[in-house]
């Protein structure tokens, strides 16, 4: 709205009235307005969730996720590689149950990814976690602590479970990246 001619005092109050009345944006609704304006990102993160047969969504539930922060967050630091290959473990592990769609569960995906490479094996990962429903994970990370690493970590001790070589739960709490993933 534009007003001409308003003196300062009325000018806030407008304002004021304004935000007050006003619910904030949420990441979706930003998100989809970026799709709207042609945004490449955005299309492509949301042509990527697609692809694996999920929707982005204002409330999530089976297939449906509303971590679009999370997406943007992942494919800004990590990539399109790593968003791919979290999607990519996420549905092929728990095929769109909506625990397994969270932030958290996301980001403690990305992090197994970002922190161990090529050592983590996308088939031995599915087949193992798979065989956890993503609320019992959930479950146990939240019992560890509320951040993604304790999902992380979860993930990573049934992930060794009956591996000759476990990898390092240690190494997810450096705050180093590994020296293949740095960026020169």
């Amino acid at each position: 709205m534009i007003y001409d001619d308003l003196d300062y005092e009325k000018e806030a109050h407008i304002f004021a009235n304004q935000q007050r009345y006003q619910n904030p944006l949420t990441a979706y609704d930003v998100f989809n307005a970026d799709i709207e304006a042609g945004d490449d990102k955005s299309i492509l993160i949301r042509d990527l969730v697609e692809s694996y047969g999920l929707k982005i969504a204002r409330k999530a539930s089976l297939c449906k996720l509303s971590a679009v922060s999370c997406l943007m967050q992942i494919y800004n630091r990590h990539g399109h590689h790593t968003l791919d290959r979290t999607l990519r473990l996420t549905v092929s592990a728990w095929e769109g149950e909506k625990q397994s769609l969270s932030a958290s569960m996301l980001r403690g995906i990305s992090h197994l990814i970002v922190t161990f490479g090529d050592e983590l094996k996308d088939d031995s990962f599915t087949e193992r976690l798979g065989k956890i429903s993503s609320i019992d994970v959930t479950r146990d990370a939240k019992i560890r602590d509320s951040g993604f690493i304790s999902y992380a970590e979860v993930m990573m001790l049934n992930y060794n479970k009956g591996r000759q070589k476990s990898l390092p739960v240690m190494m997810l709490h450096n705050k180093e990246p590994p020296q293949a993933l740095k960026t020169p």
